[in-house]
């Protein structure tokens, strides 16, 4: 019996000694394999990033192209500031056409680079030579990804990055020269992003940095986004200091955005929600409150006193004058929605803006309804676009506005009106 139990003694030790010794090799394998495994991906790196030398695997070009294919000026009035007198005017319309062309570099994991141009934004058709040669430079930056949830770009860019609900609606040229900080965070179900920004707005010869005209801010912005539908919801601050009254080219002799305050302390708001199941049914609100005090109407062109003189005149008299100094709020509300036809979907949108004199600066009231103001507007606007195909699409929308407040003291109860209406062919890859 003893005998028996020494023999399988032996065999047991054999057997467990050889498992332990597979168990080992097994290891050493893996190991090896691993050790192939990174140097396989190592050598597929080297590959790649010897692939993407070549400067033009690494550019990605883009077009987006507006046919304004006709816009109609119709039912508007206007008032001589000067003797009262007011009447209506004559029919307008016009067909132009904008062109943005980019261009896209990812230099590598950290740096990409963006340059970018557009054709004139009155470029019309049947034009003068100011409007057919006219080239303007208008995206010119440098992007650092700082990390997963941090980049910095420095250059000519669209503000909208920061305030996304500063997108510009009309041939919106407008970039801003500065410094941008956007951040990406993910909790739990829900996307939190917080972003500055600085600008130089109105760059002075031989002065000091401090004194030169600027925007600068912040914004928050909080979404979520399910099978069912998606929701957001923003705030923040634009601040504006020593900007000018107008913005000025010489290209075709045009002010091209105007009647600004020279300080602006505008804080936005934004809340949105699409109900992806219910043919993308959208509800959008934004709300604008400039806190700057204005204890007198700020200068302007378009306020006038009794004898029709603008603060620009030596003969004007600011207490004679409309006081539009507490005109700071804003508000543009809009639904939209997807209907079937023709196997694709026509979008459907309703738009109401009341815009105050001073709730935000002209050229971030890029809803453009109306052909002399961008504030001290209200109105609704009808919007309908179908896809025509992947690139294709084209965009109908239809205002009608009239002012909030009078502009001019000889008769304050005069509201200009006008009603506006584009067809745009949008062609976009």
């Amino acid at each position: 019996m003893k005998i028996k139990i020494l023999i399988l003694s032996l065999v047991s030790g054999l057997t467990f000694a050889q498992q332990k010794d597979s168990i080992k090799n097994y290891y050493q394998e893996l190991n090896a394999l691993k050790e192939r495994i990174a140097h396989l991906e190592e050598e597929k790196g080297k590959q790649e990033t010897k692939k993407t030398e070549n400067i033009i695997d690494r550019i990605k070009p883009g077009v987006v192209t507006i046919f304004r294919l006709g816009e109609l000026d119709w039912n508007q009035n206007k008032m001589n500031p000067k003797i009262g007198h007011i009447q209506d005017e004559h029919y307008r319309f016009w067909s132009r056409i904008m062109m943005y062309l980019y261009m896209d570099t990812k230099i590598n994991d950290k740096f990409d680079f963006r340059a970018s141009i557009l054709s004139h934004p009155y470029f019309a058709f049947g034009g003068n030579s100011d409007t057919k040669l006219s080239i303007l430079l208008d995206e010119l930056w440098l992007n650092y990804k700082l990390n997963e949830n941090y980049a910095l770009r420095f250059g000519r860019q669209d503000a909208s990055r920061v305030w996304d609900n500063q997108i510009g609606e009309q041939f919106d040229f407008w970039k801003h020269d500065g410094l941008t900080l956007i951040s990406h965070h993910k909790i739990k179900d829900f996307d939190l992003s917080g972003n500055l920004a600085y600008f130089v707005e109105n760059y002075k010869d031989n002065a000091s940095f401090r004194n030169q005209g600027k925007m600068y801010g912040f914004s928050l912005r909080l979404n979520k986004s399910t099978p069912s539908y998606d929701w957001k919801i923003g705030t923040g601050l634009i601040k504006a200091e020593q900007i000018p009254n107008r913005y000025y080219s010489n290209i075709g002799q045009y002010y091209y955005d105007g009647d600004l305050a020279p300080d602006y302390a505008i804080w936005t708001s934004q809340l949105g929600i699409k109900f992806k199941k219910m043919s993308n049914l959208s509800f959008n609100l934004d709300f604008y409150r400039n806190l700057k005090n204005y204890p007198q109407n700020p200068v302007s062109n378009l306020i006038t006193d009794k004898q029709g003189n603008n603060s620009f005149s030596k003969e004007y008299r600011a207490e004679e004058a409309p006081d539009f100094s507490k005109q700071k709020t804003g508000v543009y509300a809009n639904a939209s929605i997807d209907i079937p036809l023709l196997k694709k979907d026509l979008n459907i949108g309703l738009s109401y803006l009341y815009m105050q004199k001073y709730a935000a600066l002209d050229y971030f009231a890029q809803y453009d309804l109306a052909r002399w103001a961008a504030t001290n507007v209200q109105g609704p606007e009808i919007v309908i676009a179908y896809p025509i195909n992947k690139w294709m699409r084209l965009r109908n929308r239809i205002f009608f506005t009239k002012d909030i407040k009078g502009y001019n003291a000889v008769n304050e109860d005069f509201l200009r009106k006008g009603n506006r209406g584009r067809l745009d062919l949008i062609i976009n890859f």
